[in-house]
This record gives C-alpha cells, structure tokens and sequence, in this order.
C-alpha cells in the first residue's frame, strides 16, 4: 500500500486539494494506486523545476562574473530569455 509520508507535504496537499489535483480531474475518487502515481509524478515535476533553478542561478553567476567571455554571457542570457518554464514558475 502506497504511504503518502514519504512525499513532501506540498506535494500531497497539491494532489488532494481539490482545485488542482486528482478530484479535479477523476470523476470517481481516487485508487491508492493513482494517487501514488499522482504524487510520484508531483515529485517528478518538482524535481525538474528544482534542477532548472538551479541551471537558472548558474547561468546569472555566468552573466555575473566579471572573468566570464562575452559569448559565454551571451549563451547564458539566451538561455534564461528562452526558458518559458521558468518565466511561468516566477523565477
């Protein structure tokens, strides 16, 4: 049986709250497998935005640094212009 201790708290608050998880989209409540799956792909997502925050910081530290070539600075800038993901997150 699925245990929703082992996910961090936000992530079962955000698949058990009705405006933005499994309520919302099934039709009939959840099985204890779905709701794990729900929960895995949460963290998965988490995840993913975390490394990309992550990428995100490194490339300013590259725009930042004094040392850092102009083109290095310029692919670093580029990417951070074409990362939509992290534009919708706030970062």
């Amino acid at each position: 049986m699925p245990s929703t201790n082992r996910y961090p708290l936000e992530i079962v608050d955000y698949v058990c709250d009705p405006r933005t998880g499994l309520a919302r989209r099934l039709k009939w409540l959840p099985t204890l497998a779905e709701i794990a799956e729900a929960c895995d792909q949460r963290a998965d997502y988490a995840k993913s935005i975390a490394h990309l925050r992550q990428i995100a910081k490194q490339k300013r530290a590259t725009i930042a640094d004094p040392i850092a070539s102009d083109s290095a600075k310029a692919a670093a800038q580029n990417w951070l212009d074409n990362c939509k993901t992290l534009k919708q997150i706030g970062e």
